[in-house]
């Protein structure tokens, strides 16, 4: 009896194959142009209808992001500038906190999706002028950034675009994400000490 090499058949077993999924393939293969242009023009509909979901949900993402950074700013400046009372109770670093990050990450998203141009940076806030008795003041500020930025004319008229209130836009966002972030810094040593 004669022994066939496992080379041999590893060699045979590849044209085998290969033979079988060339008749597969070819048997894949349209019969018309026509079946062809029918099977790129659903291939199309479904990116544009994919598409086209995906611009919903960025625009719903975009609403929300908006709605709610007014929101939390709200809150946040009722519970830091009016007194304690039976509906407004006193306001706790850690819900400081919190709030500023949340406006902080709802301001990156909408820097990100509005696609607003890029601003250069103002000076960094100065920790020491915040410690000195300013940080109700730094409030005040970051208040009056967030409601510009929500005021701007730009995001009454979406299909207008004007260039000079896009960077007004980006220079409130930008003032928002620094202010959020140097605040959250003071409220965190504020806690640890």
């Amino acid at each position: 009896m004669r022994r066939i090499s496992p080379q041999l058949c590893a060699q045979g077993s590849c044209i085998f194959l290969l033979l079988l999924f060339a008749t597969v393939s070819y048997g894949q293969i349209p019969a018309s142009r026509d079946q062809a242009l029918g099977n790129l023009r659903i291939n199309v509909n479904s990116a544009e209808r994919e598409l086209e979901r995906e611009k919903r949900i960025l625009l719903v993402t975009l609403k929300e992001d908006f709605r709610q950074l007014q929101i939390i700013n709200n809150e946040l400046m009722t519970r830091i500038f009016l007194p304690p009372s039976k509906t407004v109770e006193p306001i706790t670093p850690k819900e400081i906190s919190v709030s500023l990050g949340e406006i902080q990450s709802r301001a990156r998203r909408l820097k990100l999706n509005f696609r607003l141009p890029e601003v250069e940076p103002e000076n960094r806030v100065n920790q020491d002028a915040l410690r000195e008795g300013k940080l109700p003041s730094t409030f005040l500020i970051l208040d009056e950034a967030v409601m510009r930025f929500v005021d701007n004319p730009i995001f009454q008229q979406l299909r207008v675009v004007d260039a000079r209130l896009s960077v007004q836009a980006a220079e409130d966002l930008d003032k928002i994400l620094r202010l959020t972030d140097s605040l959250r810094k003071l409220v965190r040593e504020d806690r640890k000490q």
